[in-house]
């Protein structure tokens, strides 16, 4: 049997928690990661995707928290 599997660890790129705090401007916690698996890496983005994180090409990830905010600002 093979068996094989996919973990994408996802933290936001705007995360800017000083040490010490607790919560940064944007709401996020020093500790904020977001775990999604999957067999391969597109069935694990497309997950990760679904639950409104944006994923860039240059390998960053956005909350869903910080792309609601920007798209309200546009």
């Amino acid at each position: 049997m093979i068996v094989g599997g996919y973990c994408l660890d996802l933290y936001c790129e705007n995360l800017g928690v000083a040490h010490g705090e607790v919560e940064d401007k944007f709401g996020h916690r020093y500790d904020d990661v977001h775990q999604f698996y999957g067999q391969t890496y597109q069935e694990t983005a497309k997950r990760a995707k679904a639950r409104g994180w944006r994923l860039t090409r240059d390998g960053k990830a956005y909350c869903p928290k910080c792309v609601r905010n920007k798209n309200d600002q546009s």
